[in-house]
């Protein structure tokens, strides 16, 4: 009979994203010894061996990776996506014909909006959510900065920790079960709303919020998120939100945050499904939020 430590370590892990967090994830796999697989965009053709060049700090480690596009073969029981949130549905799409009856699904992007969908489509997969502070941007493809250490909470609402989170366990970073998904998911995405789409129309590292004007503009939306959040019944989410984005911002005050580098690269941002979430959570209950629809809107015409 097979021990369960054997029988952990057989998992296979594929992750769905072979930008900044997917890779530096990957490289997290590595280190612990776990089997991996980076699946980047279908009809790239890099495929086989591959090496994934980490940097963090002034330390440069290189690890073998098995590289995949979704068109390679192989059966998929558990996976990992880790890509921008308006192309998670196509990815998944993509790969589908891979995944077994009743994969595991972790779901780790920005964002809301995009669940209830992916629930509706393929209702026979396990699918877990998933928001992490950890830090990194791609210098180059399959080459990641390791810019800070975080928190990774993982959770599927009304669901107690499964075996499988034994290898995230394993994985030597900060990583919890959280039963209050939904609530964290909140949370992040409150903290982004305020923050990612000043920071992307006035192109200013985040630290420039912190002074007005814009940190009175900062306030204003605090405010509207609030408003929002609570009647959705997401009042614990935002408590103390104001102070929750001021110390974000303190502590990433050099930072360009990610909608600022999308919209710097002619790049989609992910503003539908973070303050365009939001208004549309806000109509659904009759609340106000100009605001946000400015942003929305504002962040829409930067990369038309």
């Amino acid at each position: 009979m097979q021990s369960p430590s054997s029988a952990e370590h057989r998992r296979h892990w594929y992750i769905l994203g072979a930008g900044a967090i997917g890779s530096l994830f990957a490289s997290f796999f590595l280190e612990a010894g776990r089997p991996v697989t980076l699946i980047g965009r279908r009809g790239r053709r890099g495929r086989g061996k591959a090496t994934l060049r980490l940097q963090r700090g002034d330390s440069v480690h290189r690890y073998p990776l098995n590289l995949q596009t979704a068109d390679s073969d192989g059966r998929i029981d558990y996976l990992l996506v880790c890509t921008k949130a308006g192309e998670v549905e196509a990815a998944l799409s993509d790969l589908a014909p891979r995944l077994a009856k009743h994969a595991t699904v972790v779901v780790l992007a920005n964002g809301m909006g995009y669940q209830e969908r992916l629930q509706r489509r393929w209702p026979a997969w396990r699918f877990t959510w998933g928001t992490t502070t950890e830090g990194a941007w791609r210098e180059a493809p399959l080459a990641v900065r390791h810019a800070g250490s975080g928190e990774t909470l993982l959770g599927s609402p009304g669901q107690a920790m499964p075996g499988w989170f034994a290898d995230w366990q394993s994985l030597g970073i900060r990583c919890r079960w959280e039963t209050e998904i939904l609530t964290a998911l909140w949370r992040k995405l409150a903290i982004n709303c305020a923050i990612n789409p000043l920071t992307a129309l006035h192109q200013c590292a985040n630290g420039t919020l912190l002074q007005p004007p814009l940190s009175l503009e900062v306030a204003a939306l605090c405010e509207e998120i609030t408003a929002i959040a609570s009647a959705e019944g997401q009042a614990a989410a935002v408590k103390d939100l104001p102070a929750r984005v001021d110390s974000v911002l303190q502590g990433t005050a050099a930072n360009r945050s990610s909608m600022l580098q999308d919209v710097m690269a002619g790049r989609a941002t992910e503003i539908d499904y973070l303050n365009g979430h939001l208004v549309e959570v806000a109509l659904r209950h009759g609340v106000e939020a100009p605001r946000n629809r400015e942003m929305l809107q504002a962040v829409r015409e930067l990369v038309r």
